[in-house]
């Protein structure tokens, strides 16, 4: 999962450099080829807007529209994608986890856009919870951080409800 800190205040174009920072980064990232499939999850859907109360733009709008652009790019590039959610729907996290354990050569990718009302709260993060997990993150958060002038918060392990769940990498 990747999460954009940002206050309040963050503008649209911020937003958009690191989503442009990612799409352009994962296919370089997973270049080793041990799968054939991403599964990619836009974060939160339908009444779950995600971000934070009174921001303009929520977050799910957000995920859904990189997570479109990095479908494009990564079914350029040879691989087989399969969405979580591709419209304004919820999908509760037991089926998220269900569609991505359904595909034992894939990786899984989830997309967030995280705010907080904490101004020192920025930058990108990369979690995943299983070891096997760590080089994807390592390498996606690199190629992330490197397209980007957002500030690094690293790499962390976290025992997010699909992270622990989902039996392919997962970041």
């Amino acid at each position: 999962e990747n999460f954009l800190y940002a206050s309040r205040r963050a503008s649209l174009p911020t937003l958009f450099a690191f989503s442009i920072a990612l799409l352009f980064s994962v296919p370089a990232a997973v270049v080793g080829r041990e799968f054939s499939t991403v599964v990619i999850d836009p974060g939160h859907g339908g009444f779950d807007r995600g971000g934070i109360p009174g921001q303009r733009v929520p977050e799910k709008v957000v995920a859904l529209d990189v997570a479109q652009r990095l479908e494009k790019r990564l079914r350029q590039a040879g691989y087989r994608v399969v969405m979580t959610r591709d419209s304004d729907v919820f999908v509760p996290l037991g089926e998220r986890t269900r569609i991505a354990n359904s595909y034992r050569d894939a990786v899984f990718i989830c997309i967030h856009f995280n705010s907080a009302t904490r101004v020192g709260a920025n930058g990108i993060e990369t979690y995943y919870y299983s070891i096997n997990s760590a080089a994807l993150a390592a390498n996606i958060h690199r190629q992330v951080v490197s397209g980007t002038t957002s500030d690094n918060r690293g790499i962390r392990r976290s025992g997010f409800y699909l992270l622990r769940r989902i039996s392919i990498l997962a970041v």
